[in-house]
């Protein structure tokens, strides 16, 4: 009800997904995340001016310059591999990498068009509430720069680095891995990751 008083607290809407996470509601969980992320809506103009959420994009429309909060993005990532929704946890995990490197990393097509004021942001099917396509930007004024290699980011390529690992695709599991040893984040696993991937090259031939 608190945040339904309040639907642009950003931080209202992030500790209401928290708390569905702990009483196991992943799917509830996600949709408040996602709406963190409206709540927070930032976009950078081409001239670097930001605006906010209180003017949620008459047009519908995005302007490719867009930062997304990784610390939401990661969770709600999780969130979709907890439902085994693996393809979607993936490309989650794919957007938090793209924070990095700041705004106009994100592609055009993982933008998608805001619902309007007072309707539910979170468009799309899916257990979770939408797909990673269906997230909208989010971020606070003046953002306008990645976030570079952090804790989080790092924590994101280890996930893709299994999980490509798990589909077979053993050369883009040792580019992420590699990417882990250098960051100085995750070293220790990538490591053992790397050793992993070597033997299972070998063993193939490759």
């Amino acid at each position: 009800r608190a945040a339904a008083l309040r639907p642009y607290d950003k931080q209202m809407w992030q500790a209401l997904g928290a708390c569905y996470e702990k009483i196991e509601r992943p799917v509830q969980a996600i949709k408040a995340y996602k709406r963190a992320l409206v709540a927070g809506m930032a976009y950078i103009e081409p001239a670097a001016s930001s605006s906010f959420g209180s003017s949620i994009a008459s047009s519908g429309e995005f302007n490719t310059n867009v930062f997304l909060d990784p610390e939401l993005l990661f969770p709600i990532a999780l969130l979709h591999e907890k439902l085994n929704e693996f393809e979607e946890a993936a490309a989650y995990m794919e957007l938090v990498l793209a924070q990095e490197e700041g705004p106009g990393s994100v592609h055009p097509d993982e933008i998608s068009q805001v619902a309007e004021a007072g309707g539910d942001p979170v468009a799309g099917g899916g257990g979770g509430g939408g797909g990673a396509a269906d997230t909208v930007a989010s971020g606070e004024a003046g953002d306008i720069g990645g976030t570079g290699v952090t804790v989080t980011t790092s924590r994101a390529r280890m996930w893709l680095a299994r999980w490509a690992f798990s589909k077979g695709e053993l050369k883009r599991a040792m580019e992420f891995a590699t990417e882990l040893c250098e960051d100085g984040f995750e070293v220790e696993e990538a490591k053992a990751l790397v050793r992993d991937l070597r033997a299972r090259m070998e063993s193939l031939g490759k």
